[in-house]
């Protein structure tokens, strides 16, 4: 969206979806640079949107670029700088994420104890669960 500010619409079919969607998934990658990039998008991003919601994922969360207590560094920096107070993590594991690709096979057939599959399953299930009283 940021790089749609100058010239033409290159983003139009970007922004028509979200737009229309009810609810946005937006990703950051969980190091001081992704979060420092994530955080001046937020901004366009929730302007484009309206008051649809916008859940944020944390990716590739590792301790060794954020030191002790990377999960609430990267919460306290999407809070204080964003605004944003609900996050999901999915933790870095390059050994499954490698064992993924080499077999072309989703993380989830491959290494089905890998956090990352338990990341994004926990965020599916709380962030994304559809309830059912709604749908029917």
């Amino acid at each position: 969206i940021v790089s749609d500010l100058a010239g033409g619409r290159r983003n139009a079919a970007t922004i028509a979806a979200l737009q229309e969607a009810d609810l946005v998934v937006a990703v950051a990658g969980a190091d001081p640079v992704g979060i420092s990039r994530f955080v001046r998008g937020y901004a366009q991003l929730r302007e484009t949107v309206g008051a649809t919601p916008i859940a944020v994922v944390a990716n590739r969360l590792r301790p060794g670029a954020l030191g002790i207590d990377a999960r609430g560094q990267v919460r306290r920096s999407l809070d204080r700088f964003a605004g944003i107070r609900d996050v999901w993590f999915v933790p870095q594991d390059p050994r499954s994420a490698d064992a993924a690709l080499l077999a072309a096979r989703p993380i989830a057939d491959v290494a089905r104890r890998s956090p990352i599959v338990s990341g994004v399953r926990r965020f599916v299930s709380e962030a994304l669960a559809v309830d059912t009283r709604k749908a029917a």
